[in-house]
């Protein structure tokens, strides 16, 4: 390998590093790999609790997965109408920061007033109680198939219909703190930060444990007035990998860092390197 070669590609990789060392210093609280592949239940990594699934399917075929870094075997596919993963996992209360991650795939949004759920906890008793990451059923200026978090009482929604058949990866991004709201949520979508339609200011102060329900993924229940409510509803139509939940509200870079291909930022600093080093193979021969 040529001295010149090796410069450029010393250069890339320590962009690349760059890039995503970030995310270590995130506090990741919880993560579904769906690394199984069959099985009639999946572990949460960090907690080490197995918990069930209900009518769910393993995908298995390389050409159906995600590009996870670092490579990934097996994915979920929900289908619509029953599916759902009760965990053990209580979720993040009060108005502390979170970021609820996740690689999606969905085919379509059919029903306008059916949402499809993506990670739910919390209850409905009063507004700011519960957490819910889920697909826009549509409603006034909302985007039908893009994504949502809300609290009882308001949320913030996206601009971008996520249906189209291909893998993205989302970001729930919360920042937390005493002012904090609803519509201070920042949604990344393939590590891009996604439009905003938010209503309504709504504070945070996430409820669980008790009588509320914890987290499910792939549907929700609400609970109302403080009591559990057992029936699931906004069933997923579609396919998840690798979610997972942090205590902290991820930076883009840090939510880039979860998706492949370079950030933006990322590939004008390695176009910026190479025109350095075009720079300097000009003056090596002129010189």
């Amino acid at each position: 390998m040529n001295t010149s070669f090796k410069f450029v590609a010393y250069c890339v990789g320590v962009v690349v590093i760059a890039a995503g060392s970030s995310i270590a210093q995130a506090q990741l609280v919880a993560l579904w790999d769906f690394e199984e592949g069959t099985g009639s239940t999946t572990s949460d990594q960090i907690n080490m609790n197995d918990d069930p699934l209900t009518d769910t399917t393993w995908i298995t075929g390389p050409g159906s997965l995600p590009p996870v870094p670092g490579g990934t075997t097996a994915a979920l596919l929900f289908n619509g109408t029953s599916s759902v993963i009760d965990t053990a996992f209580e979720g993040i209360v009060g108005n502390n920061p979170r970021t609820i991650a996740m690689w999606v795939n969905l085919t379509e949004v059919t029903d306008a007033a059916a949402s499809q759920s993506l990670v739910t906890y919390g209850a409905r008793d009063a507004n700011g109680r519960k957490w819910h990451v889920r697909i826009n059923d549509g409603g006034g200026a909302r985007v039908p198939g893009a994504i949502r978090t809300e609290a009882q009482g308001g949320n913030q929604t996206g601009t971008t219909n996520l249906a189209d058949g291909n893998w993205h990866h989302l970001a729930s991004v919360f920042p937390g703190g005493i002012d904090s709201n609803n519509i201070d949520v920042i949604h990344y979508i393939d590590g891009i930060l996604e439009g905003e339609t938010g209503t309504t200011d709504e504070p945070i102060d996430s409820g669980i444990g008790g009588d509320f329900p914890l987290v499910s993924i792939g549907a929700r229940r609400q609970g109302g007035n403080s009591m559990f409510d057992s029936e699931l509803s906004s069933f997923l139509n579609g396919t998840l990998d690798d979610v997972r939940i942090y205590n902290v509200a991820l930076s883009q870079s840090e939510s880039q860092s979860l998706v492949p291909e370079p950030s933006t930022a990322s590939l004008a600093a390695i176009l910026s390197i190479f025109g350095i080093f075009a720079g300097r193979v000009r003056r090596l021969r002129t010189g």
